[in-house]
């Protein structure tokens, strides 16, 4: 018999999860502790979440989530200035938990077991944001060299956005648009035009 899925509990686990992060280092949060915030049983949890690496996932799932739901389909001929709208959405979704996942990146950052298990789901989220850019797979580039291009440029910008404490997140706008502009030639052969749009 399927599991019936409760909506209300996991987005309970996930919330607890944040708040959990926000206030602690995540590497030590255990799945008690996210139970006990959620005022759930241990199994409970477990249901839905075996271990917190498939709450890292669901909760980088809900980033996904809110920029499709914020996302409106961009007018420019600008490759450049579509991929630099819908970066700058996703860094605005992060920015809403911006202690959370910053400890959550810390914790990853110390475990490789954890960071390997999430790489699918990074890629669905980099080729997602192309393909929300207007962006196309054509012959020639191949989704291999287009999520090494997209994740390259997200991770670099990433690095700045975790120090970049400023309101309007105005360094990583500027690495951002550096970064692009710096892979102008990249970009450009993404272009479901097939000619040169920046």
């Amino acid at each position: 018999m399927a599991q019936k899925i409760n909506i209300d509990q996991i987005n309970l686990i996930i919330d607890s999860s944040l708040e959990l992060a926000s206030e602690s280092n995540w590497r030590e949060v255990s799945l008690e502790e996210i139970a006990s915030k959620s005022k759930l049983e241990l199994i409970d949890v477990k249901k839905y979440f075996p271990n917190k690496t498939a709450i890292i996932l669901e909760i980088f799932k809900r980033i996904d989530d809110e920029v499709l739901g914020n996302h409106d389909e961009l007018e420019s001929e600008s490759v450049k200035d579509r991929l630099f709208d819908v970066f700058m959405e996703r860094f605005d979704a992060l920015n809403e938990n911006r202690s959370a996942i910053l400890s959550i990146l810390n914790s990853m950052a110390k475990d490789p077991i954890a960071t390997i298990e999430t790489l699918p789901n990074f890629k669905k989220s980099m080729l997602l944001m192309l393909e929300l850019a207007g962006i196309e797979n054509g012959n020639i580039i191949s989704e291999k060299t287009r999520f090494i291009g997209i994740s390259g440029i997200y991770l670099s910008v990433l690095r700045i956005w975790i120090d970049d404490e400023s309101e309007d997140l105005s360094r990583t706008m500027a690495e951002l648009d550096k970064r692009l502009s710096q892979t102008e030639e990249f970009v450009n052969s993404f272009s479901f035009l097939n000619k040169k749009v920046i």
